[in-house]
């Protein structure tokens, strides 16, 4: 069972969720039944005070907090430490504060924090560098990158003289996510110089809003940790590329030079308008037979283009990037394109322009092999995509399970007509690569899509069946995706919805059959009396290796008596491959 669970900081009808007892008391407790903690996001209590304006004090928002549901404040808890004095002006039921006591030491019983409370430090360095989760890091790598495009050019060939471009490309830092060790030391660093500007959603925050109602507050947290350590440790600090390295990592420069003849440039920075670089990156670029455009963005909190609190108003390559790209693709090379970073880039011009596209998301410390890996063949890319990268940012929100009579017109819904045409004047209406998305280096051919059956009940049971095939030369991943779609209902629901997949792996000229098992209890949603059931109706099942890549489209009818399926509905598709 969950021990505990965080609100988030957003309201819901005007009311932020963890001071809704709606949320955070009936549907949390009583309708789902949870009985672990419910604590704050960090610094969420104070925000409710001085974001939101749900309180004229941060104490009073404290109130209404434990009123609501929560537990607990985190980081600090400036506001709950004044709980006590609510009690005693009868203005606060202790036996509220007695339930969430209740659950905090519940929790420390059970985990034994009580006869072991403190981490031995001595541990966690072997327990984080171990062979087995470095590899586990390379093997999530490896099953993550997708292939977006490809006219050939990959795998490289062998004897091939590389040119090498771009941020990303002897960077051992980017590739790595937030909420990890590198992005955390960048953060502390500059919040220890300037926690005016950097602040971490909690710590710095919460300290200055208490000062400011109270007259006093905490140090500069941030600061604070780092007179801790020793001018030696400090220093340490500073040198994220040792650190990084000694973990294994290893740039995709430097791992490409070890297959390949590579000349490298950086060309530019990952944002800024510096183009100083672009001179050298184009002459290296002239002098090599392929150029690996290494490009995106990075993520956590400082000079970043992503991450907790950090969005984008635009979905093209941040600062020069662009311009780069063109000056590559202009000295008539063949360019390949491997997008780093958190987001997602809508790039038509580098689509139709570069010869091969890569999405290569936040791979971490094993980056650079994994990454050379795919493009030298080593590792046959079969990922997919997990969300639609749209043509351009006017479609947002794309979505390939839009309701039907809205989006881009798909086979189940296409009305156009000489008035509503749908789409746009000016641009496509269709994504650059859909839901689902993802290339290989072999080929497949799937056969003998069938049902197990024509009716499904609606307490009941139906099998999906096909037989697919690696027609290419190669072994290879092939991601197959089983799309629902149901006519009956008395509200507006999905042109089309996923409700399995599977990765199957093959050998050169193998075959596999595929069964999926969905059970009725997947299909509910809420009806136009609000109850979540699943109805009798026509119904449709589709295959495909993406949700605009069907192989076909099966129906059958959902029958019997609607059943409510509020508390025991199912959420994973059963799925065999033999």
């Amino acid at each position: 069972d969950v021990s505990g669970m965080m609100a988030n900081y957003g309201e819901i009808d005007g009311i932020c969720v963890g001071a809704n007892p709606k949320y955070a008391r009936t549907l949390l407790r009583d309708t789902m039944k949870f009985r672990g903690m419910l604590t704050s996001d960090g610094a969420a209590i104070m925000k409710m005070y001085n974001y939101f304006h749900l309180a004229p004090t941060y104490k009073e928002a404290g109130l209404l907090a434990k009123k609501g549901g929560l537990d607990t404040e985190i980081p600090i808890g400036n506001a709950y430490r004044q709980l006590p004095d609510y009690v005693r002006e009868g203005k606060l039921d202790e036996a509220l504060l007695d339930e969430s006591v209740r659950r905090v030491l519940t929790i420390k019983f059970e985990y034994g924090l009580f006869e072991h409370p403190y981490v031995d430090e001595g541990k966690v360095q072997a327990a984080m560098t171990t062979p087995q989760k470095a590899e586990l890091s390379r093997a999530i790598a490896e099953k993550s990158i997708t292939l977006l495009k490809n006219d050939g050019v990959l795998p490289l060939k062998k004897g091939l003289k590389l040119a090498v471009v771009g941020p990303h490309a002897d960077n051992l830092r980017y590739p790595i996510s937030g909420y990890t060790y590198p992005a955390y030391i960048e953060m502390m660093k500059a919040g220890a110089s300037d926690s005016s500007s950097v602040t971490f959603n909690g710590m710095a925050d919460e300290a200055a809003a208490n000062k400011q109602e109270n007259g006093f507050g905490a140090a500069n947290p941030f600061a604070a940790t780092l007179a801790m350590l020793s001018p030696e440790e400090q220093a340490a600090l500073s040198d994220l590329p040792t650190v990084l390295a000694h973990m294994g990592a290893r740039s995709l420069r430097d791992v490409l030079s070890d297959r390949f003849a590579v000349t490298y440039a950086e060309g530019c920075k990952i944002i800024g308008s510096d183009t100083a670089g672009f001179d050298a990156a184009v002459e290296a670029a002239r002098e090599a037979d392929v150029i690996v455009a290494a490009m995106g963005g990075n993520c956590g909190w400082v000079n970043v283009t992503g991450g907790e609190g950090k969005d984008r108003s635009s979905l093209d390559l941040p600062g020069v990037q662009q311009q780069l790209l063109e000056a590559l693709c202009a000295t008539g090379k063949p360019v390949v394109l491997v997008l780093y970073g958190p987001g997602v880039f809508a790039l038509p011009w580098a689509a139709e322009h570069t010869a091969a596209m890569v999405q290569a998301f936040m791979p971490g410390a094993e980056a650079g092999r994994v990454v050379a890996d795919v493009l030298d063949g080593t590792v046959n890319p079969g990922g997919h995509l997990t969300f639609t990268i749209p043509h351009h940012i006017g479609q947002i929100p794309l979505v390939y399970n839009h309701r039907m009579g809205s989006g881009y017109n798909t086979a189940r819904d296409a009305s156009a007509n000489m008035i509503f045409s749908g789409g746009y004047v000016d641009n496509t209406d269709r994504p650059l690569f859909p839901f689902g998305h993802g290339l290989s280096y072999t080929t497949f051919e799937v056969e003998d899509f069938a049902l197990s059956a024509d009716t499904l009940p609606t307490d009941g049971s139906i099998q999906a069946r096909c037989r697919i095939t690696n027609t290419g030369s190669r072994p290879g991943d092939q991601v197959l995706q089983l799309y629902y779609h149901f006519s009956g209902a008395h509200v507006i629901r999905p042109c089309m919805q996923l409700v399995g997949f599977v990765r199957v792996s093959l050998a050169p000229g193998e075959s596999k059959q595929v069964a999926f098992t969905l059970q009725a209890a997947q299909l509910g949603y809420y009806n136009e009396e609000m109850a979540f059931v699943v109805e009798p109706g026509p119904a449709e099942l589709s295959l495909g290796t993406s949700s605009a890549d069907l192989c076909g489209t099966r129906a059958f009818q959902i029958t019997g008596a609607p059943v409510g399926l509020l508390g025991r509905r199912s959420y994973a598709c059963e799925v065999s491959v033999q």
